[in-house]
């Protein structure tokens, strides 16, 4: 570690990251690209230590005879170093980008590395009759060296078509790979014409790249939770053992709330799971709540974070929970921790992690970016940075949000993208943990 740190506390900036910005880097420095927009879509934290970040650029081709609105968005992916620097080693002097289905608009998405391969969630538009055209979602195979894997799906691609009348919440998808090899991709999807009328959906996919049809016969599963049709978002998603849990937010007749629900590997809810009233699910009892994500400990007891609106201004949420879906009653006497330490604009944590000592690290972008640190029974962890908070005087409100650390670190990484006047650029920060 730099002697610059030295001297550092738990939440500082680690200024061994970075080059010309000690503790931060951008994807500026990307190469090829002739566009303004280089955005963080996913980030994934390699053994040794490199990070495969998923990311959308801009790319303007002033020579395709193509109608160019549907030639500036293109998919990247990249390799960087453990200081932050691009490893020129990987794909083209490292970046690989292009398009699902050219000519249309692509994204990049999350990304999992799973037996030297690379996973990739995307979304593209495929309609050319369209100024706001739909946007459809996308899984893509890579080599460990940044090459598309042709033998997968078509040429490397799979796009996951919308049903009718529906429309992809492109950020909204997550994907976790089985230990058959088998994809399981969570998503949700608003009504066409209607922003709030949300549902969620689960997808599993062979490792050949088709939908699986032992999966809920399909290969796809609408959540409905309790067999109920409430508006229903998938906020996040993992594999826990054998099945698979998910979090987001329910409309219920008395306001939207957070919850928490597991299924089997056949797309089954798992009645051993949640309340025992409505099994298979845990709803929390904070109107006005959602779950943004999911973090596990060893013991396959979890957290979900995510906000609360109790008074009107956002609080941050942490809720522990047991491995059986119930409150675990040594975290806060089995209650959410809701918390604001910025009173002009509240919190929201999006995503966080558990280091070696079971402290809980998170992080959210409501008006700005920020941090938190809260010792395994829920208390503040008051050695980190302020008094267990800290924050970035940067306009970040651009989703999605990432937090990783390697447990034999005393780094953390954000990953996010900042709001500036020439538009949003993915970054990523560095800080001591």
């Amino acid at each position: 570690m730099s002697t610059n740190n030295e001297k550092k506390n738990p939440g500082d900036s680690d200024d061994s990251f970075g080059k010309s910005e000690k503790g931060k880097i951008s994807l500026s420095n990307l190469p090829h690209i002739n566009g303004t927009d280089r955005l963080v879509k996913g980030l994934y934290t390699l053994d040794s230590g490199k990070f495969i970040v998923g990311a959308s650029v801009s790319h303007d081709d002033n020579t395709s005879k193509t109608s160019p609105k549907y030639l500036k968005m293109y998919y990247g992916l990249t390799r960087l170093d453990k200081n932050g620097s691009i490893d020129k080693e990987f794909a083209k002097k490292g970046l690989t980008f292009g398009q699902f289905k050219p000519p249309f608009n692509a994204w990049g998405g999350k990304v999992v590395v799973h037996k030297q391969s690379i996973y990739m969630l995307g979304f593209t538009a495929l309609d050319a009759n369209s100024d706001y055209p739909p946007t459809h979602l996308t899984l893509s195979r890579f080599t460990e060296k940044g090459a598309l894997d042709k033998g997968f799906a078509d040429n490397g691609h799979l796009i996951l078509r919308n049903q009718q009348q529906e429309n992809l919440i492109g950020n909204s998808t997550h994907l976790a790979i089985q230990p058959d090899d088998k994809i399981v991709i969570s998503a949700t999807y608003h009504a066409m014409g209607n922003h709030t009328q949300f549902s969620g959906v689960l997808y599993r996919i062979t490792p050949e790249g088709q939908l699986d049809q032992s999966f809920n016969k399909t290969g796809r599963l609408d959540v409905r939770l309790n067999n109920k049709t409430d508006i229903t978002s998938v906020n996040a998603m993992q594999l826990h053992e054998d099945k698979i849990l998910i979090a987001g937010d329910v409309t219920q007749t008395d306001g939207v709330k957070g919850y928490f629900a597991r299924y089997d590997v056949n797309g089954d809810e798992d009645k051993t799971f949640g309340d025992p009233v409505t099994p298979g699910v845990y709803v929390l009892n904070i109107k006005d709540s959602t779950v943004q994500a999911l973090i596990q400990t060893e013991k396959k007891s979890f957290f979900g974070l995510g906000m609360g609106k109790r008074s009107g201004k956002p609080e941050g949420l942490l809720a522990g929970m047991n491995a059986n879906g119930r409150p675990n009653l040594q975290f806060n006497r089995g209650l959410p921790v809701l918390t604001v330490f910025d009173e002009e604009y509240g919190e929201s944590w999006q995503a966080g992690f558990i280091d070696a000592e079971g402290r809980i690290t998170v992080a959210g972008i409501t008006n700005r970016l920020h941090f938190a640190r809260f010792l395994s029974d829920g208390q503040v962890d008051k050695k980190f940075g302020e008094m267990g908070y800290t924050e970035e005087d940067t306009n970040a409100n651009v989703t999605p949000v990432f937090l990783q650390q390697k447990k034999e670190d005393r780094r953390f990484v954000f990953g996010g993208n900042t709001l500036g006047l020439g538009g949003s650029l993915g970054v990523l920060w560095a800080y001591l943990s």
